[in-house]
C-alpha cells in the first residue's frame, strides 16, 4: 500500500496536481493513524495479516490478489493424447480413474517430462501458475546421456562416476515425488485409488526427509504394486549395490589400498557387481577399476528398471479385479 501510495505522489509532483498530492498526504496520514492503532493492539499487518473481509484467510491469497496484474497465456492448453486411453483402460476394469494413474504412467512420453504444472485462470488471462520440476527425469535422462557418451571413452572413469551419482539421486527423487502424488491424491478423498502407509499420513516432507532410501521404496512399493512387490532379487540387489557404492563413492574415506600384490580376495565393492559390469584388471584402487563403460550402462539399467517396475506394479494392481485395492465401490 505504501508503495502504490508514493508512486501516485510521484505522479502527482511529476504533473503538479496540488489536488492530487493532497489527496495522497490524506491516505497516507490516515493509513499511518490505522497502523498506529493496529499496533498498540498488537495485531498483525501486512500480506500475511488475516484479510480485512472475514475469510480468515491471509490477505496475500485473498483479496491481496487484486493488487496482482493479469498475465497473457503463454502457452496452449491441451489435455494429454495419453489420458483418454487411460481413462477408458481404468474404467473398462471396473475402477474409477485417478490423477495417480496418469502420474505413474510408464510411457515414452512421461520419460520426457521436464516438469507438472498447475494453472488458475481467468478467462484470457493466467491467474496463477504453479510448478513442480520433475528431477527425477532430468537425472535419468543426464546419466543415459553421460552412459552414451561414455562408450567412447574407456579409459575415463569421469562420466561413469556421474552416472553413478545422478541414477541414485533419480531413485531418490522419484520416490519422494511418488510420496508427494500419493499423499496429496489421499488428502483429496481418493482413498480408494491406494492405501496411504502409516508413514506418510502426517506429512509427505518428513517422510521424505526421515525414511531411509530402500525404506522408502519398500513402504511405497508395497502401498502401491500390492502382491506385485518387491522387485525380482536380481534388480532389488543391484538397486542397494547401486546405492551402496554411491553412498561410498560420495563419502570416499581416504585411506590407502593394496594393490600389488593384489589382494587373494576381491574387494567388496567389486564382489556383489553382475557379469555385465566389466572390471579393469590393472593394478588400481577399487573406484579406479569399477567406474568403467559397462558400470555406466548397469547404473542406467539398473534405475530405470526399478521405476518401470513401479510403476507397472501399480498400474498392474489397479486394473486387477481381485488385487483388493483401487477398485471402485
Amino acid at each position: 500500500m505504501w508503495s502504490i501510495l508514493l508512486g501516485h505522489k510521484g505522479v502527482a509532483k511529476q504533473l503538479g496536481d496540488s489536488r492530487l498530492t493532497a489527496i495522497v498526504d490524506s491516505q497516507s496520514n490516515r493509513i499511518e493513524q490505522v497502523a498506529k492503532a493496529v499496533g498498540h493492539k498488537g495485531e498483525k499487518v501486512g500480506p500475511t495479516a488475516k484479510c480485512g473481509c472475514g475469510s480468515e484467510k491471509d490477505y496475500q491469497n485473498c483479496c491481496g490478489r487484486a493488487d496482482l496484474e493479469p498475465q497473457e497465456l503463454f502457452f496452449k492448453l491441451g489435455v494429454s493424447e495419453e489420458v483418454p486411453q487411460i481413462v477408458n483402460e481404468t474404467k473398462s476394469m471396473g475402477a474409477v480413474p485417478s490423477r495417480l494413474d496418469f502420474i505413474l504412467r510408464d510411457s515414452e512420453t512421461s520419460r520426457g517430462r521436464t516438469s507438472w504444472s498447475r494453472t488458475r485462470i481467468s478467462g484470457p488471462w493466467l491467474e496463477e501458475l504453479l510448478e513442480l520440476p520433475d528431477m527425477a527425469n532430468s537425472f535419468l535422462i543426464a546419466a543415459r546421456s553421460l552412459a552414451t557418451e561414455s562408450q567412447a571413452e574407456p579409459d575415463s572413469i569421469h562420466k561413469p562416476l556421474a552416472c553413478a551419482l545422478l541414477r541414485v539421486s533419480a531413485l531418490e527423487s522419484f520416490i519422494n515425488q511418488v510420496a508427494f502424488f500419493v499423499h496429496e491424491v489421499y488428502s483429496l478423498g481418493e482413498t480408494d485409488v491406494v492405501s496411504i502407509p502409516p508413514e506418510l499420513r502426517a506429512d509427505p516432507s518428513e517422510f521424505q526427509d526421515t525414511i531411509e532410501l530402500t525404506a522408502k521404496w519398500q513402504i511405497l512399493g508395497k502401498a502401491l504394486c500390492k502382491s506385485d512387490w518387491p522387485p525380482p532379487n536380481r534388480l532389488w540387489e543391484d538397486f542397494v549395490n547401486l546405492k551402496r557404492i554411491r553412498n561410498a563413492l560420495v563419502h570416499f574415506k581416504a585411506e590407502y589400498e593394496q594393490i600389488v600384490p593384489p589382494l587373494r580376495t576381491p574387494h567388496p565393492i567389486i564382489s556383489p557387481l553382475p557379469e555385465s559390469v566389466t572390471v579393469r584388471n590393472d593394478p588400481h584402487a577399487w573406484p579406479l577399476r569399477v567406474l568403467t563403460p559397462s558400470f555406466a550402462n548397469w547404473c542406467v539399467k539398473t534405475s530405470e528398471d526399478m521405476v518401470s517396475f513401479l510403476k507397472q506394479g501399480y498400474r498392474k494392481a489397479r486394473l486387477t479385479t481381485d488385487s483388493g485395492g483401487g477398485q471402485a465401490s
